[in-house]
Order: C-alpha cells, then structure tokens, then sequence
C-alpha cells in the first residue's frame, strides 16, 4: 500500500492526523537537519499504524514536506 504524507517540522509534538484512507499529515518536532525528522516521521507512523519501521519505505520525497511511502 502507498501512502501519501504531508510533513510539519517544528511542532510542539509528535502527532498524526489521519486525512484519509491513503494521506496523512504528521507534526513533528525535529528540525529537518540531516534525515532527523525524516526519522521521526517514519517512527511516528510505525507507532501509530503498529507495524515494524522496516515495513516502511520513503519513496519519494526526502528533502520535500510532501513525502509517499510504501507499506510492506
């Protein structure tokens, strides 16, 4: 399944909205500096989907607030 996901670095906290069955927009506080809030949003829909961090995979979207992953 791919997903589409819009990024917000800075926030206070780590949060998910779900927008629909396919997007999703993720607040995280880690700047991005070096992948860190990359990271973050990956662990962050980890968290709240349940699954493995290795089951899901950037695609497109490494340096852009507009990021689509792929789920394992």
């Amino acid at each position: 399944m791919k997903i589409q996901v819009s990024v917000k670095t800075g926030a206070k906290k780590t949060e998910v909205i779900i927008l629909d069955a396919k997007h999703f927009a993720v607040h995280v506080p880690q700047i991005p500096e070096k992948g860190k809030a990359n990271e973050a949003v990956l662990k962050a829909l980890s968290d709240h989907l349940g699954i493995s961090p290795s089951r899901i995979i950037l695609l497109k979207g490494q340096r852009s607030r507009s990021k689509f992953f792929e789920i394992t």
